[in-house]
């Protein structure tokens, strides 16, 4: 795993516990954990998941991109994708 993943699921797991923080889940969770299922991420939740990550990467998201997201590390997995190094 290189500092760049590390440093984008750091960021993912910030991203959850500032959105569960206002649900009041305190449930710890790991990157295998479910966005709905283990989560309970509802669809507001979620929005601002993916706002916060269009943000976070300068990039506007398509609907077949976050819809295919069922665990958190789906998203830090997109992530490295966006910041990959070019060649």
């Amino acid at each position: 795993m290189t500092v760049q993943n590390i440093v984008q699921q750091q960021w993912v797991e910030n991203q959850i516990k500032d959105i569960r923080t206002y649900s009041g889940i305190t449930k710890p969770f790991t990157m295998d954990s479910a966005l709905i299922r283990d989560l309970h991420i509802d669809s507001l939740e979620m929005l601002e998941l993916i706002t916060a990550i269009e943000q976070y990467t300068e990039k506007s998201i398509s609907d077949h991109i976050w819809m295919q997201w069922y665990r958190l590390q789906d998203i830090a997995d997109y992530l490295s994708t966006v910041f990959e190094p070019k060649k």
